[in-house]
């Protein structure tokens, strides 16, 4: 269950007539990298908060790399076009508190560093999550994706903040999209285009 504590996305994907699994698996990558550019600003950020020796900071950096497409768990579904809801991951806690914890060794959780780095998620929850809807927005336009909707919603102080992304109908100016079988069926039988 989600806490103040969390991030939660709602990806929304219109579509008229379906879309391919392709375009989903496109959408839910679109939300990797936004994510992961927000967990190397915090690795980065906690470094220099905790002052870091920069092998420890590398060191974070890498273990980053290994949780890719393991940063937004999704928890439903909805009907509809598509809705899919999810949570952010914890990654770059797990990954700062068992690198930083190896180099300290025994009794990390009794030192001045682990209180910051415990402090530094509780206290900078808002401002992750706009600096994460944020970050969406500048993917999203790099990608020309202008029509697409990030929308950011603070937590009321009991529920999670929430960014609402949602991308319009596809067009399809190339390709056409092949229709279902029933679809195409109807088509030929009433001498129609497929």
């Amino acid at each position: 269950m989600a806490n103040r504590d969390d991030i939660e996305i709602h990806f929304r994907m219109n579509g008229d007539v379906g879309f391919a699994a392709k375009r989903l698996i496109h959408a839910l990558d679109d939300i990797e990298g936004p994510l992961y550019e927000c967990d190397r600003r915090d690795v980065d950020q906690l470094a220099e908060r905790l002052e870091l020796p920069s092998y420890l900071r590398d060191a974070c950096l890498e273990r980053l790399r290994h949780h890719r497409h393991r940063r937004f768990l999704i928890t439903e579904a909805r009907p509809g076009s598509l809705e899919i809801v999810g949570l952010v991951a914890g990654v770059v806690l797990f990954v700062l508190h068992s690198t930083v914890g190896e180099a300290f060794r025994d009794g990390f959780s009794q030192t001045n560093a682990y209180a910051k780095l415990m402090e530094y998620f509780r206290d900078t929850t808002d401002q992750r999550l706009y600096a994460l809807g944020e970050t969406f927005r500048r993917y999203f336009a790099s990608k020309k994706h202008k029509d697409v909707t990030v929308r950011v919603i603070q937590s009321d102080g009991n529920s999670p903040g929430r960014i609402e992304i949602e991308i319009p109908s596809e067009r399809m100016p190339s390709r056409k999209q092949i229709a279902t079988i029933g679809e195409q069926l109807r088509r030929i039988e009433h001498n129609q285009e497929l």
